[in-house]
């Protein structure tokens, strides 16, 4: 049938001279692939629309846009084949064009970050703690929600107050601050006139001295004040208002800071007192029911204030507490890193090797503390595996020796001697703990030394039990001090955070790694003598004769230089093409490779790959996924489409390390999936693996 079509509706088409089997498999093919852009470009608008708060919805908007304008223009190309719309695709493929340079230019300046996003094998265990801690997130965003609903409440029983009472507020004593519009109106002045003066000023001499005497004895003594007071206007006459005064006192005071007075103007049910008896009663009983109302209404609205302030109060703290627990391995990194820029080759190594270990640490310490939650639900899970305790203490060595040089303080570690044996733990978490207890110690001592002491409590014969203990000479603590550490965002008290800096959450978060450990770290402290932190943990032991290799999976155990060696056994002259725009990525990734003896071609995006492919041969393909002019979904499909790279191995290198995007790349043919930052190690195992498997 579309053979007929052709033949009657195409004399203008530039592919009349097709065969009906190359037109079908044409149009089917720009068919589909218009059906699979409007898919995913629908997919990406539903999910950005769903998901607002990403930091890339923008991204996510401008991809979906670009999508959906390709699909577009393969819908026009199956429609030029009858209808000369020329003009029409030329103007499709033209906005099409601009939305692509859009998404480039909106990209390119953010290119980095997404390039610094975590490893895979990082994302994938914060994505595992985060699906367990979905319950703890939902109760959050539950808790938000209503301190959003009770601050919308306060501001709407605010507001009808204010349309509806006297609204006065004063300061401790008795001068007025605060009045609203309501109260200008019964008592004739200005607020101008009135703020800056007292209530003597409306004073109606009806009231004795013993009545006023009982109103200043209740608010002061921090209760809440309730009498009908009879007012004098500006003009002379007198009016009567039922007034509610609140004494303000904040948390930890005893005295009132301020008076809030909500008044009621009664001065007609005063006047139908006197000329209706009957009445009166009835008119009593209604006040009073509002006046239960206001105070109770009052004190929800202090409760939610206070929520509020509170939550702010953490939130601020948490902030800054954090600053504090990345600054620790970073100043480790900086400090490394300026001395070995002027040290010499045979220190470099050393300084390499430690800056690797700080950077580490400082990977561990943002996981945590972004995702502080899984800490609260106990939803962290300790990697164990053996260790060396030595070198573990070696890099704690190097990370504090400039601190406490540059503070003129000694610092000693003592450790047990011939502990010859490999202990099974979370190193990382160790020395995690370790560093925060250190620093805290550094911190607070201006002189003297802080000691690091590990002795052996008990061994046998597959165990051994550790004390670790920091000690110094600085501030010290008093017993009611020391009652508040471990407590979230908190320090020994409020001058600590003005003096030191922090919030304490360093000692929150060791703290629950120690219980998780089977510990508990216990203080001694006196004032401006010293304090001591120290905690005992068990640990299983192992000699390194009974340890296969495969076991020992810390950089302790192999240096970097030995991993490489054996990752790229029986790789050399393996061809591999390199698909990669940045050309930083090009040189990390083409160096680890040719330091491996393969052979390296590089392609800066999609479509020069697909050029080098026609004329060269490849045992392997690394793909980088996101490239201006064709990126690597797209160079893939079309690698795919051939039979003749059907097999070819195709790995994936990306920043975005969500599920989806794995997917994706697997969805389009790709064989595997490398995280950014580019792990040198897992990179070669994984190209012997394919290349392998292909052999």
């Amino acid at each position: 049938m579309l053979s007929l079509i052709q033949s009657d509706l195409m004399p203008h088409g530039f592919c009349i001279k097709w065969s009906s089997d190359l037109l079908n498999l044409y149009v089917v093919s720009d068919a589909l692939i218009f059906l699979a852009y409007t898919y995913i470009g629908i997919s990406l608008i539903l999910f950005a629309k769903s998901h607002k708060e990403l930091e890339w919805n923008t991204l996510l908007w401008l991809f979906a846009a670009f999508i959906l304008a390709c699909g577009v223009t393969h819908l026009m190309d199956i429609v030029t084949f009858w209808l000369p719309f020329y003009w029409v695709d030329a103007t499709l493929k033209s906005i099409t064009a601009l939305v692509s340079v859009g998404t480039v230019l909106y990209l390119a300046p953010r290119l980095s970050k997404l390039l610094n996003m975590h490893s895979h094998e990082e994302f994938e265990a914060v994505h595992e703690e985060k699906r367990r801690s979905d319950d703890q997130l939902l109760f959050e965003k539950h808790e938000r929600w209503e301190i959003e609903i009770l601050k919308q409440k306060y501001f709407e029983h605010h507001y009808a107050l204010d349309k509806a009472a006297i609204f006065v507020e004063t300061n401790a004593q008795g001068v007025i601050t605060f009045v609203n519009e309501h109260f200008c109106r019964i008592s004739g002045y200005s607020k101008e006139e009135l703020i800056g003066a007292t209530h003597g000023l409306l004073k109606s001499d009806i009231h004795t001295s013993e009545f006023y005497g009982n109103l200043w004895t209740t608010i002061k003594n921090g209760q809440v004040w309730n009498e009908e007071v009879c007012n004098r206007h500006k003009n002379g006459s007198l009016y009567w208002v039922d007034t509610v005064i609140v004494p303000i006192i904040d948390e930890g005071e005893d005295k009132p800071k301020k008076y809030i007075s909500i008044r009621f103007d009664i001065t007609d049910r005063k006047i139908a007192e006197k000329l209706v008896e009957e009445k009166s009663r009835e008119l009593y009983l209604l006040n009073l029911d509002l006046e239960k109302q206001v105070i109770q209404r009052t004190h929800e609205l202090h409760a939610a204030l206070a929520k509020a302030e509170l939550a702010v109060k953490v939130k601020a703290e948490f902030l800054a507490n954090m600053s504090h627990e990345i600054r620790t391995p970073m100043n480790a990194i900086i400090g490394l890193s300026l001395l070995g820029m002027n040290a010499p080759i045979d220190k470099q190594h050393n300084y390499l090797r430690n800056i690797a270990g700080a950077s580490e640490s400082l990977l561990a310490i943002l996981n945590d503390i972004l995702d502080f939650s899984k800490l609260e639900s106990g939803n962290v899970q300790l990697e164990l595996d053996y260790f060396n305790l030595g070198e573990v203490i070696e890099n704690i060595a190097m990370l504090f020796t400039e601190e406490v040089r540059r503070k003129a303080l000694t610092f000693t570690i003592i450790e047990p001697s011939h502990l010859n044996v490999l202990l099974k733990g979370d190193a990382l978490r160790l020395k995690q703990i370790l560093i925060n207890l250190i620093n805290n110690s550094a911190k607070f001592t201006q002189k003297g030394f802080v000691k690091l002491e590990i002795s052996v409590i008990s061994q046998h014969e597959k165990e051994i039990q550790l004390q670790f203990a920091v000690k110094d000479s600085g501030i010290g603590m008093t017993e009611e001090q020391q009652k508040m550490l471990f407590h979230s965002f908190s320090q020994a008290d409020a001058s600590i955070s003005r003096r030191f800096g922090g919030s304490g959450l360093g000692l929150v978060i060791s703290q629950k790694f120690v219980e998780l450990m089977g510990g508990k770290i216990t203080c001694k402290s006196t004032p401006e003598v010293g304090s001591e932190f120290f905690f005992t943990l068990s640990f299983e032991t192992a000699t390194l004769g009974k340890i296969s290799e495969t076991r020992i999976a810390h950089p302790v155990k192999k240096t970097l230089a030995q991993r490489l060696a054996e990752a790229a056994e029986s790789l050399e002259n393996v061809r591999v093409l390199l698909v990669e725009d940045t050309p930083l990525n090009q040189q990390v990734a083409s160096e680890f490779l040719r330091n491996a003896k393969l052979e390296v071609t590089v392609a800066d995006n999609g479509q020069e790959a697909l050029a080098l492919l026609e004329h060269n041969t490849f045992d392997v393909i690394l793909m980088d996924v996101q490239m201006p002019v064709m990126d690597g979904f797209e160079a893939t499909k079309i690698i795919r489409e051939n039979a003749q790279f059907a097999e070819l191995p195709i790995i994936a290198m990306s920043a975005g390390v969500t599920l989806d995007e794995q997917e994706k790349c697997q969805h389009v043919g790709m064989s595997d999936f490398i995280a950014k930052p580019i792990n040198p190690v897992q990179m070669l195992e994984k190209i012997k693996q394919h290349f392998i498997k292909q052999i």
